[in-house]
């Protein structure tokens, strides 16, 4: 070992295992450099060790079940219960009992690299796995907890293979046709949760960047749906998309000052008695366009011309 540069120490030392001689013959070598490789080395192996025991923590509830001979057992979570726009998503995932993938963990707790490299592991390594997403305006329509139950049924559901148990992130049920366990903190604590989370959140997040194309200005691809100030600002001054969740407080708000301010033109025009008053409200109402939606401004035009014909056939008294 001593004959070899530190260079060449450097390009050999991705074929050594960890745990190899050469490592420990490196800790007695004469050089800084490679007494420094070796101890980079002893880091990289403590941290494999650790990981190693965090994994091993999060199967507990697997191995319950492969033990008692159950080999398909599904993780399921869900992704994007808190945005103000975009849909809600349920991912599930049958790990098998031999997989391999380092650094497996809640979405949350991961980089956006290490997801998008996780969740490309996951399905290849899986032995079936599924998205399915509410949208927003179902979401509205049976409120956003039974749309998340309702996600993870039909992505269970989805799955190639029927997992003979579910591990659910969580405290609730979705009330699946398949034997349920809810796990609080499930993405945490078990590991098929864990590659759930990801696959949810992978898929989410770029849907959310295919929506930001759709309307642009919202930050969607930045912000994923969730209420940041960028998002905030554009809903005030451009208004709700039919992406956006319309029963989620923030959102009401703008719908509800958008209705006051369609109540507030209209009564104007009505009010109107001559071609240069309705002139002086089309033009108010043109600055504010961006802050009506599409029907709303096509009701106020609509009521602009029918006032217009009235007043040029002198039909106001």
């Amino acid at each position: 070992m001593s004959e070899l540069s530190i260079e060449q120490i450097k390009s050999l030392s991705h074929e050594w295992n960890l745990d190899g001689d050469q490592w420990k013959i490196l800790e007695k070598d004469d050089r800084i450099g490679a007494r420094k490789l070796a101890e980079q080395a002893c880091q990289r192996r403590e941290r494999v060790r650790k990981e190693k025991v965090r994994q091993d923590k999060c199967l507990h509830y697997e191995r319950k079940f492969w033990s008692a001979g159950l080999n398909y057992v599904a993780g399921v979570d869900e992704v994007g219960r808190g945005c103000l726009a975009g849909p809600v998503v349920a991912a599930a995932v049958i790990l098998s009992s031999n997989f391999d993938l380092p650094g497996l963990n809640d979405s949350k707790k991961l980089s956006k690299i290490k997801r998008a490299e996780l969740d490309k592991a996951i399905r290849e390594q899986a032995i079936s796995f599924s998205c399915f997403e509410v949208e927003a305006k179902r979401i509205d329509a049976i409120n956003i907890l039974q749309a998340s139950l309702e996600a993870m049924r039909n992505t269970l559901l989805a799955l190639k293979t029927k997992p003979q148990q579910v591990l659910v992130d969580g405290h609730i049920k979705p009330q699946s046709s398949f034997p349920e366990m809810p796990i609080v903190d499930g993405d945490s604590r078990s590991l098929s949760i864990a590659a759930a989370s990801v696959v949810a959140k992978v898929y989410r997040d770029q849907k959310m960047c295919e929506l930001d194309l759709i309307f642009p200005g919202y930050g969607f691809a930045k912000n994923k749906g969730y209420g940041s100030p960028q998002h905030l600002s554009a809903l005030s001054v451009k208004g709700v998309t039919p992406e956006h969740r319309k029963s989620f407080g923030p959102v009401g708000a703008v719908l509800k000052k958008q209705q006051n301010l369609f109540e507030s033109f209209f009564g104007k025009i009505n009010s109107c008695r001559d071609l240069t008053q309705l002139y002086e409200v089309g033009q108010d109402i043109n600055l504010s366009k961006s802050r009506l939606d599409l029907k709303k401004l096509e009701e106020l035009r609509a009521s602009y011309r029918s006032r217009k014909d009235l007043i040029q056939n002198n039909k106001i008294k």
